[in-house]
Formats: C-alpha cells, structure tokens, sequence
C-alpha cells in the first residue's frame, strides 16, 4: 500500500535515479496493490504517472512489467472500446488511440486493448497523466513536463512527440503561460502540416487561437480561430469526419 511516508518520497525522490532503481519493487508492489481498491486507485494512478517515465528510461528491459500496470490503469478508468479519448469530457482536447479503427463514439464489443509496444504504452500514459490534471488531482510542473517530453523521445515516434508537444499546449493555456503554449503549439503546426491528420491540426489551431487570444492578441487569434474551423475530413479519408463535427461545436 502507498502509505504518506511513500507518496512523499515518490513525490521528491522519483527523478533520482539512484533512488528510484533501490525502490523499484517496493513501488511497483504498492502501485499494483493499489490499482485494485477504488479507495486507493487514484493515489496510485498519480504515483504511477511520476514514476513511469522514469522507470521507461532506466529499466527498458523490463518496461513491460510497468507497462502492465499502466494498461491495468487505464482499463479500469478508461473504456477501452473508445477510440477518441476526452481525458476533460467537456473540453476540446483528445487523444486518438490510433491502433484501433477510428468512428466517434460508438461501443462495440471489441477485445479489450493490449498494452504490446510503446507507442500504446505511451498513449495510455498522456490519457491518464491529462485525466488526472483535468481533474485537479496532480499539478504538471516542469519536471513533469521535462519527463512527458523525453519520454516521447524514448519512443521514437514523431507523431506522439508532436503530440506531447499539443499536449504541453493546452497545459500551458490552462496556466496562463501564453508564451510556452504558443511555442509548443507552433512546434506542433509545422509537424502536422506535412503530415496530413486534420484531427490533430485542428487541435493545434484551438491551441495557437486560446495562446494568441491569452496574449491580447485578437488578430492571430481570430486568424487561427477560422483556420481551426475551416479544417475538414468530410470524406472521412482519415477517420476524422465525426470527431471533427463535434469538436466544432464545443469551439
């Protein structure tokens, strides 16, 4: 169990390396004990989210073991059979968990995901780490940030970078720091501008027009307000039809 003496020394120790690797089992027990009580689920979900890219860095021989824990997570707060996932159900911001076909929001009776590679690890990881900052329940600080951004580096996948990227956007909008969500927003645009997914540039538009809107800058916000509204998949080629309609209306 994650008693206050573990979750404090989660919370200052977990970017030590030297310590994190002597904890290692005590904190995988206690996160794996913990996932299983409604009561304690959600301390261990915040725990979980602090150590696993830490544990992803320095443990790749056994990343799957924590892996495990973080499929775990999110199976029993998350519904798998979803393909577009609103870690806020009333905000705009959603991550597309890309290895399962793209429709909005039906249920269907698929197997349940499996956690195989680490793009899926990391998915999984952005949902519940944004769900949990939605909620108010964990506050995303630099070193947070710092993780969210090397780990996405560690999976070698330019679509998830860019999409940590729009991810630190919305953060940043959400603290005010107008500057950074704009910077991070922009890294974003020029990645989906050469890689078709107007799921993914529509999102980015949002976030340049909620930054430049932050900065008293009505023009450029305005700019990217329309050029948000006027991103389309109306032959579906990628999937993006119905999320994009209802994403329209919440903007």
């Amino acid at each position: 169990m994650i008693d206050n003496q573990l979750f404090n020394d989660i919370a200052n120790y977990y970017r030590d390396n030297h310590w994190i690797l002597s904890q290692e089992q005590v904190i995988f027990s206690a996160i794996e004990n913990d996932l299983k009580s409604q009561e304690t689920i959600d301390t261990a979900i915040h725990c979980l989210v602090l150590v696993f890219p830490r544990m992803f860095e320095l443990l790749s021989k056994d990343v799957k073991l924590w892996g495990k824990l973080i499929r775990e997570a999110f199976n029993k707060t998350i519904s798998p059979e979803d393909d577009f996932i609103f870690p806020n159900a009333n905000g705009i911001y959603v991550v597309q968990l890309r290895e399962a076909p793209s429709q909005l929001p039906t249920k269907t009776k698929r197997k349940k995901r499996e956690l195989v590679h680490p793009q899926a690890f990391f998915e999984m990881y952005i949902i519940l780490l944004m769900t949990k900052f939605y909620e108010g329940k964990i506050s995303i600080q630099p070193d947070i940030m710092m993780d969210m951004v090397t780990l996405a580096r560690s999976v070698n996948d330019p679509y998830l970078a860019n999409k940590t990227y729009q991810t630190l956007a919305y953060i940043y909008n959400l603290q005010h720091d107008f500057v950074q969500a704009r910077n991070f927003a922009e890294k974003a645009w020029d990645y989906w501008a050469t890689i078709p997914s107007p799921l993914e540039s529509f999102l980015t538009a949002v976030a340049l027009s909620t930054a430049y809107n932050g900065l008293g800058d009505s023009s450029f916000a305005n700019q990217w307000g329309a050029i948000a509204r006027q991103i389309s998949d109306n032959q579906n080629a990628y999937g993006h039809r119905d999320i994009l309609a209802h994403l329209k209306t919440k903007f």
